[in-house]
């Protein structure tokens, strides 16, 4: 490991939000972020090409309307994101890094796109629902219809306590989400940091 720096530090693209978690594209060349428009009182999304001295984030969307949670396709060609253009938050495809066409992914809402490790799925989460959407980019994108993977409030589960950090696709295409667990007043007070040792070989007997 090596010492944190500063990747650049000025007004340009300054990062919208401290939750709002970046993606960086498979090849490592690439970080895309959600970034504050002080003009349009909106967030855009940036790029910034890494390993490069003195780079700059540029933007990559910038339409009046908000653009948010940036996801790029495991094969780098193509970045999903979620955006407000249409009146609500909906998921949406475009070419990367020339941004040329638009898919419309979520119908109804959507939020927190993720791929899939293979590229084949794309799943968002529409209010207590997590989406899932086939997916083929040969030759170019071809959208299945959006079906619903399962319900939180059936479950009893809230999906990433309204984070995206808590909503994530495993490399062999689990849902790993973030559980809200209703606790008692004395559990919540009593509460603290717990250190599990040889946690994964606990999981991988579990399976």
């Amino acid at each position: 490991s090596r010492e944190p720096h500063v990747l650049w530090d000025d007004d340009a693209c300054r990062p919208a939000y401290d939750w709002e978690n970046p993606h960086v594209t498979p090849d490592g060349r690439f970080l895309g972020y959600a970034a504050y428009d002080s003009e349009l009182k909106a967030s855009d999304i940036c790029v910034l090409e890494l390993g490069v001295d003195d780079a700059k984030p540029t933007l990559f969307l910038n339409a009046p309307a908000d653009e948010l949670a940036p996801r790029f396709h495991p094969s780098g060609r193509y970045m999903a994101y979620q955006s407000t253009e249409s009146g609500i938050e909906e998921i949406y495809i475009t070419s990367f890094p020339g941004a040329k066409g638009k898919w419309q992914v979520s119908v109804g809402g959507g939020l927190w796109p993720r791929f899939s490790a293979d590229g084949g799925r794309l799943y968002y989460r529409q209010q207590n629902d997590v989406m899932v959407v086939d997916i083929d980019t040969d030759p170019t994108i071809r959208l299945g219809r959006p079906a619903k993977l399962f319900t939180a409030e059936s479950s009893g589960q809230d999906i990433g306590q309204g984070r995206p950090e808590g909503l994530a696709v495993s490399a062999d295409d689990r849902l790993l989400f973030v559980r809200r667990v209703q606790r008692d007043r004395e559990a919540r007070a009593a509460s603290g940091i717990t250190l599990v040792e040889n946690w994964f070989a606990e999981f991988r007997d579990s399976r």
